[in-house]
């Protein structure tokens, strides 16, 4: 305040920089979503390939199952 002859300075304040937001997919493949099953896990796995970093998978049939590591190789199938 010295340096302003007394008079108070604004704060001096730094902006965050901004993040790409976490997507976490959870997939239903249970018997009633198989005609569905294929279709999302390509979406997961084109999702996946697009921003490996900020993006999980899990699917869920009768238990729950983290396939993220597994969609990150570059076959589709």
């Amino acid at each position: 305040m010295l340096r302003a002859g007394g008079e108070p300075r604004p704060l001096a304040r730094r902006r965050r920089k901004p993040r790409p937001r976490r997507l976490v997919l959870l997939l239903d493949i249970s018997g009633s979503m198989s005609p569905y099953a294929d279709a999302l896990l390509r979406l997961a796995h084109v999702l996946v390939r697009h921003r490996p970093r900020w993006t999980e998978v899990y699917t869920l049939g009768t238990r729950l199952t983290r396939v993220t590591p597994t969609l990150r190789v570059r076959d589709v199938e």
